[in-house]
């Protein structure tokens, strides 16, 4: 679901992991 996406994105930016990874999992996974 979108809502899990960007909760699973938000804590990535918590921990410090770069926008690079960001956008590799938004690739990776469905909309």
């Amino acid at each position: 679901m979108p809502i899990k996406m960007l909760l699973e994105i938000a804590d990535m930016d918590r921990d410090g992991i770069p926008e690079i990874a960001i956008n590799i999992t938004m690739k990776t996974r469905p909309k």
